[in-house]
């Protein structure tokens, strides 16, 4: 009789681990979602998530065009026993055998970090256009446009079961120097950036560098 009893509560225990779940995990759906480099996941053999152990991924890229088929990979997961999972990846690409190659992997769980992806959720970190949607919209006081040919690219990459959803910005922090605080995407990305790299520890004068 009190197992009889307890059960219900049970069941409304694990319905709300599964609402909160969704509701931190929840984003649009990009119909022409394409993963981010397939040719060099494939060469370095970092495959899709396991959706039997992972109810969410978002892969964050950063690359460098003044540092040459360099790569850095921050892959997050939230897994099924709701611990988040971190996994840092600098690639490579290998000129001699033509591919590219894992420099380094570093695997860590993340325990703090519950907090910060709330915060991460206030900078609309799931929802977030890609830059070519409103860049169109940007413009300086004077209400010109501003190009950057070269420097940093940031991409995330949001993946569910049955959702996913990504977005690339060019040299944000530059564009935010050129344009001040006038629009919230920008705004957003930058916030999201700093946030990532400080929560991930990650130091950019360690950055992947890459021999030519």
């Amino acid at each position: 009789m009190k197992l009889l009893k307890i059960l219900p509560f049970l069941l409304i225990f694990h319905l709300s681990i599964d609402i909160k779940v969704n509701a931190q995990t929840k984003f649009p759906n990009d119909k022409n979602f394409k993963y981010s480099s397939d040719s060099l996941l494939l060469a370095a053999g970092i495959n899709n998530p396991d959706f039997k152990t992972v109810d969410f991924e978002m892969r964050y890229w950063l690359r460098s065009s003044l540092h040459t088929f360099a790569h850095e990979l921050f892959i997050v997961q939230l897994l099924k026993d709701s611990t988040w999972h971190l996994t840092h990846y600098q690639i490579c690409f290998n000129e001699e055998k033509t591919r590219y190659d894992i420099i380094s992997k570093k695997d860590s769980v993340l325990n703090n970090w519950t907090d910060r992806w709330h915060v991460l959720l206030t900078f609309n970190i799931l929802t977030l256009p890609d830059a070519s949607i409103v860049r169109k919209n940007w413009k300086t006081n004077d209400g010109f446009f501003c190009t950057i040919g070269d420097g940093d690219y940031v991409h995330i990459e949001l993946v569910t079961k049955k959702h996913k959803h990504g977005y690339l910005y060019d040299n944000p922090q530059d564009y935010l120097k050129d344009y001040g605080s006038k629009f919230e995407e920008l705004v957003n990305i930058n916030k999201i950036i700093v946030m990532l790299d400080s929560s991930f520890n990650f130091d950019y004068s360690k950055r992947c560098r890459c021999e030519q």
